[in-house]
């Protein structure tokens, strides 16, 4: 059976439009994680296992981000597994943005998934929009070992 064991590595979440938010700053709450997805044939339905959170932050612990900034993560913000046929890599997750004045902005919902052989070494950016607010997710893959 086919595998690529892969790292997975969160490297900044960057601020492109601050937008009609009062001063220079998006406050960045949420959560990000990786995973492997996979049937699981005792219970006949797929299913998220090996989760990491690389990503973890309350509303009240958000991440002041500068528009045209980023938030470099140090380098251990990864997550190493192991992939088989069958199975797919799975970066899900829900950002907001914490307003003082109001009700929270949420951004869409983060559900990508990559098959055995769509997983390569790569940097991808995951842009997202709440309406003028705009940020991006630097991630990448390094494939360490397959067979």
């Amino acid at each position: 059976m086919a595998f690529k064991k892969v790292v997975v590595t969160l490297h900044h979440i960057k601020n492109n439009n601050t937008g009609p938010d009062p001063g220079e700053a998006l406050e960045i709450f949420g959560q990000l994680a990786v995973g492997k997805l996979a049937f699981n044939p005792a219970i006949g339905q797929t299913i998220s296992t090996n989760v990491k959170l690389l990503f973890d932050h309350a509303s009240g612990d958000a991440l002041d981000i500068i528009q045209g900034s980023a938030f470099v993560f140090p380098p251990a913000h990864n997550h190493e597994l192991t992939i088989r046929d069958g199975q797919f890599l799975q970066i899900t997750g829900r950002l907001g943005e914490q307003d003082d004045i109001g009700e929270n902005d949420f951004f869409p919902n983060i559900d990508i998934r990559k098959s055995l052989g769509s997983i390569v070494d790569e940097q991808f950016d995951i842009p997202s929009d709440e309406s003028d607010q705009r940020i991006s997710i630097l991630m990448s893959t390094v494939v360490t070992e397959e067979g």
